[in-house]
């Protein structure tokens, strides 16, 4: 940054490891065109997921209380310092088979009404609700998962405890599908729902299983010829995994990264679902043309 900032690069493209602070991050929002800063998703969603075979999260009406519960707008903004989006669904916007927006509803921060929620599952301002154990990895973020504690206890009157391990033991908890509740991020391997839908099917990631949601997911998943069928088939997939909240669905990665206004292409320019190919942190893996203009002013 320092380098970027004294004009003698034209990009720092690697959020988080080149450099780039929250506090460059903040002074770039505040003039994003003279300072050059550029968000992308990384197609990385974080979410909770809980055992829904035994209490007290076999009761759909707990885990739709816990997904309202959450503000992530607030959580986006403060906790996670600008660095994540809010997601309401596992695939996020401008991903193969994504329809964010139709999908928020079931998984939208409303507070009255997770209170509710959690009144009729039996436990009326969280009155008999055990105490229960969120257990991630040890290079979790910690502000969030502070803050996701904060809002159930305020909201639901429920104490999350928060255990955070090593990998190891984290990962072998949740292969054996011995925790209550369970943080993680994930990111895709290839731009196909396929993928990222099917690791919520069959019980065997996490310990939901809902069959319909897995027959749609298997169908969409070998279906050739027919795109827009195979879409259609996930839409109704992800709906299954939202409302039933298979997940809670927290935040999708941002990154930021910075360029000079006399940078120019096809590349930086975003498409419908303003995602831009020059993707600092995935440079290695995408084909960009980027190249300098004397058509701005300023110009160097």
């Amino acid at each position: 940054m320092p380098a970027y900032l004294a004009g003698d690069i034209d990009a720092v493209a690697y959020a988080g490891q080149a450099g780039i602070t929250a506090a460059d991050i903040a002074k770039g929002k505040g003039d994003a065109a003279g300072t050059g800063l550029h968000f992308y998703a990384d197609f990385r969603t974080q979410y909770v997921a809980m055992d829904t075979f035994n209490p007290p999260f076999d009761d759909v009406r707990v885990r739709q209380a816990f997904a309202k519960s959450v503000d992530r707008e607030a959580i986006a903004q403060s906790a996670m310092r600008d660095q994540g989006s809010p997601a309401y669904s596992m695939l996020m916007p401008g991903f193969h088979a994504a329809i964010p927006e139709p999908l928020k509803v079931y998984q939208d921060y409303n507070p009255d009404e997770a209170k509710q929620l959690l009144a009729d599952a039996g436990y009326p301002d969280g009155a008999g609700f055990p105490e229960v154990e969120l257990t991630t990895y040890s290079s979790a973020p910690r502000p969030l998962l502070e803050a996701l504690r904060a809002g159930w206890k305020e909201t639901l009157g429920v104490t999350v405890n928060i255990n955070m391990v090593d990998y190891g033991l984290y990962a072998e908890g949740r292969g054996k599908h011995e925790l209550t509740m369970l943080y993680e991020g994930y990111q895709f391997d290839f731009p196909d729902a396929s993928h990222l839908l099917d690791m919520w099917a069959q019980g065997s990631r996490f310990p939901w299983v809902n069959e319909e949601f897995q027959a749609l997911v298997e169908e969409a998943n070998f279906l050739v010829g027919d795109d827009a069928k195979r879409i259609e088939l996930y839409h109704e997939a992800e709906k299954i995994l939202c409302e039933e909240v298979g997940g809670i669905f927290l935040l999708n990665d941002l990154r930021a990264q910075f360029w000079k206004p006399y940078l120019v292409g096809k590349s930086l320019q975003p498409n419908k679902d303003g995602i831009v190919a020059f993707r600092g942190n995935k440079l290695g893996l995408t084909d960009f043309t980027i190249y300098i203009t004397k058509d701005v002013e300023n110009y160097r």
